[in-house]
């Protein structure tokens, strides 16, 4: 399974998943409860419902995971970067983060 292999290669106890669901501009065969039942017991950080047609949920649903990992700081080192505006500083480094993830979960595909 894609978890495992993360959890394997990095050594981890816990690798944080969002479940995504697409095409909430459409009707639903599932309920909320069988939602909440499955990501309890797949241990998923959240779920949004998203659509790529209508551009909904699509940009709150990856700053949701790359926040929660930036965060907690479990997966990956943090990167420093020195400036002087903490605020300009927080950014920088999210985006340097981000990039470093997305580096490292492309080497094991």
């Amino acid at each position: 399974m894609f978890l495992e292999k993360i959890t394997d290669y990095y050594e981890l106890e816990e690798f944080p998943v969002l479940l995504i669901g697409n095409k909430s501009d459409l009707e639903k065969d599932i309920q909320k409860e069988e939602i909440d039942k499955f990501l309890d017991k797949n241990e998923f950080i959240g779920y949004f419902e998203v659509s790529c047609k209508n551009n909904y949920n699509i940009q709150d649903s990856m700053n949701f995971i790359f926040d929660y990992i930036y965060e907690r700081e479990k997966v990956f080192p943090k990167v420093k970067i020195e400036a002087n505006d903490k605020k300009k500083n927080k950014k920088k480094e999210k985006i340097k983060y981000y990039n470093l993830i997305m580096s490292k979960l492309n080497k094991i595909k």
